[in-house]
């Protein structure tokens, strides 16, 4: 199961909760731990991350949380 959260970071606890309801709710159970993917995300210009996943305000930032369920 998966959610895609857009903005700041402090968002992504009230996604992690709606994920796990939703789980419960469609009948299924977590069989894992949860994973984050940062898709867009600030950092520093020294780190030579591509540009490509790089944003400059947090609004912007693009995170996905998984779950394994079955």
């Amino acid at each position: 199961a998966t959610v895609l959260v857009r903005g700041p970071y402090e968002a992504l606890e009230p996604a992690r909760l709606a994920l796990d309801d939703w789980i419960v709710a469609a009948g299924l159970t977590a069989t894992g731990p949860l994973r984050i993917l940062y898709l867009q995300f600030g950092a520093e210009a020294d780190l030579r991350l591509d540009p490509e996943y790089l944003v400059d305000h947090d609004a912007d930032f693009v995170t996905e949380l998984q779950r394994p369920v079955a």
